[in-house]
C-alpha cells in the first residue's frame, strides 16, 4: 500500500509498534540488535537480562518493557551448566517460564534446520537472541562477504517468519572492531558495543537506525542482576581521547569552554569547568594518544570524530583547517 508524504506527517509515533525497551537504549520491535565486544564484558548477562526482563516483564537496568512476551535464548558457547549458573545471577529468583533456552543444539545459521523454525513457530517469540554468532557460522568464512550474506539471509528470514526482534552476539577483533564482514554492522539496526572500564562494563550505542544515537551508559553484576550505573569520565575512549588532544593544542577563551564542557560531560553536564580542565591535563600527562603529524592531524582527529554519536558534542571542527 502506498501513502502520501502528507498521510505520513499526519501520523505520530503512537501508530507504530512501541519499542521493545525505551531505556537505557531504544530497541524496536521487528529490528535486528548487534551486541559486541571482547571476551568477558558481560554481553552474554546483558542479553540474558534483557531475555528476562521481556520474558517477565520486569525491570530491565531501572526501565520496564514496553512489551512482555515468550524469548528463545539459542546459546552455542559455555553449554547447559554454564548457562545455568550465568541465569541464576541474572534472575534474581524469578522463574522466567516465558525463556525458552537451546543450549548446545549444535545451531547453524548457514542452514537454519526445520526443527529451529519449527520451534520458533512453536514459541512465537518477540525476542530472539543467538548468543554467539560465530560457532553457528560452521563451514562458512566471517571475513568473506558471500558467506557473511547468506548469515545476513538466515537472520533475516528468521526475523519475517516470526516479526521478532533478533539479538546477535558477537566478538571484537584484535583492533577493537567488530569482527568480520562489515554485513554484520549492515544488517543490524542497533549496535551495542561493549567495553569493560575497572569494575564497570560501558556500552555504547554506536548506531541506532531510527533514532538519534543515546549517551553511553555502564553496568555492575551485583547479587540482584544487572545494575545500571554512571559511566562519566569512563567513556574517555582512546577516539575521545584523540579529540581531546587536537583541543588541547588550540588555547580556547573562557566563553568556549562549553564546547570542553560537552565534550568531556555526561549527557547531563554533571562536570564543573575544574573537573574538566584536571581531565584535559590528566589525558594530556598520561600520553593516551598517540602523537599526530601536522600534516595529517585534521583528517586523523575528523575520522575519528564523524564516528562519535551526535549528542556527545555540537562542535564541528573545519576539515579545511591548517593548523
Amino acid at each position: 500500500m502506498t501513502i502520501s508524504a502528507a498521510q505520513l506527517l499526519a501520523m505520530s509515533e503512537s501508530d507504530f509498534p512501541a519499542n521493545l525497551i525505551d531505556k537505557p537504549v531504544p530497541i524496536p520491535q521487528d529490528s535486528i540488535l548487534l551486541i559486541a565486544g571482547n571476551r568477558e564484558t558481560m554481553k552474554s548477562m546483558l542479553a540474558l537480562q534483557l531475555s528476562i526482563a521481556i520474558a517477565e516483564g520486569k525491570s530491565f537496568l531501572g526501565s520496564t518493557p514496553n512489551q512482555k512476551g515468550r524469548v528463545l535464548y539459542v546459546e552455542e558457547e559455555v553449554g547447559p551448566k554454564g548457562l545455568m549458573l550465568r541465569l541464576k545471577a541474572m534472575a534474581n529468583g524469578a522463574k522466567p517460564t516465558n525463556l525458552g533456552i537451546r543450549s548446545k543444539k549444535g545451531c547453524s545459521l548457514e542452514s537454519v534446520s526445520t526443527e529451529l523454525y519449527d520451534v520458533i513457530d512453536a514459541i512465537q517469540p518477540v525476542l530472539v537472541v543467538f548468543d554467539p554468532i560465530g560457532p553457528m557460522m560452521g563451514s562458512l568464512n566471517e571475513n568473506d562477504t558471500k558467506d557473511a550474506e547468506t548469515i545476513r539471509k538466515s537472520v533475516l528470514n528468521i526475523q519475517k517468519i516470526s516479526q521478532c526482534t533478533v539479538c546477535l552476539l558477537h566478538h571484537w577483533n584484535k583492533r577493537g572492531r567488530i569482527r568480520g564482514n562489515l554485513t554484520f554492522e549492515n544488517m543490524a539496526d542497533v549496535i551495542l558495543e561493549t567495553q569493560r572500564k575497572k569494575d564497570t562494563i560501558v556500552v555504547t550505542c554506536t548506531k541506532h537506525r531510527h533514532e538519534m544515537a543515546p549517551p553511553p551508559f555502564g553496568f555492575k553484576l551485583t547479587s540482584s542482576g544487572l545494575q545500571l550505573v554512571s559511566t562519566s569520565p569512563l567513556w574517555l575512549d582512546d577516539a575521545l581521547a584523540s579529540f581531546c588532544e587536537w583541543l588541547l593544542e588550540r588555547e580556547f577563551e573562557e566563553d568556549q569552554l562549553w564546547t570542553v564542557k560537552q565534550l568531556l560531560g555526561d549527557a547531563q553536564g554533571s562536570y564543573s569547568d575544574k573537573e574538566i580542565r584536571e581531565s584535559l591535563r590528566k589525558l594530556h600527562e598520561l600520553k593516551v594518544v598517540r602523537r599526530i603529524k601536522k600534516s595529517a592531524h585534521n583528517q586523523y582527529i575528523w575520522g575519528y570524530y564523524k564516528k562519535l554519536p551526535k549528542w556527545w558534542v555540537d562542535f564541528s571542527p573545519s576539515t579545511s583547517d591548517e593548523d
